[in-house]
């Protein structure tokens, strides 16, 4: 089994100067023996005068994920962040889970996971992979991304951060 599951360099739409990458790796040792390879810390380095604020690393688990396979043929990229009260995490992972199943069936869906902050377990990332604006734009008007946001808005600990990215 190869150790780097996915590795996805996305550039946000606007502004223009902000980037995430998604890695996901088969466990926790080959995550750290990545970090530490010399290409990695040499694309550390070279980044450094390019920064405009330190890397903001937020390792996660996987609450909710499409197969590995099904990212491919993506043209947009949507990183929500979704953060709750603290008694409210088991809450929102049931609602999560629940927005899973009829996002991923929305016409154009090419991915939707949700990740679970590991040092912070009440912050999530939903990662969505979509053919082109004109499907997302159909999925945020649906009755089940509607319904998920009625139950979010009670148990939210911030704002809902949701940015659109371009794959590189």
């Amino acid at each position: 089994m190869q150790a780097c599951l996915r590795f996805e360099l996305l550039e946000r739409t606007a502004p223009s100067n902000q980037f995430v990458i998604v890695e996901g790796w088969k466990d926790e040792a080959a995550l750290t023996a990545h970090a530490a390879s010399a290409p990695a810390k040499q694309f550390r380095d070279k980044m450094q005068p390019h920064l405009m604020a330190p890397i903001d690393d937020r390792l996660s688990i996987v609450t909710t994920a499409s197969p590995i396979a099904a990212a491919a043929g993506a043209g947009l990229y949507v990183a929500t962040h979704v953060d709750v009260a603290p008694p409210n995490r088991d809450k929102i992972i049931v609602a999560l889970k629940a927005l899973a199943d009829p996002t991923r069936k929305d016409k154009g869906n090419v991915r939707y996971d949700v990740l679970q902050q590991k040092n912070r377990t009440n912050h999530f990332t939903v990662v969505e992979a979509w053919s082109d604006q004109a499907a997302n734009d159909a999925h945020e008007i649906a009755a089940h991304t509607k319904e998920f946001r009625a139950t979010l808005g009670p148990l939210t600990g911030a704002l809902y951060d949701q940015r659109w990215y371009k794959p590189l």
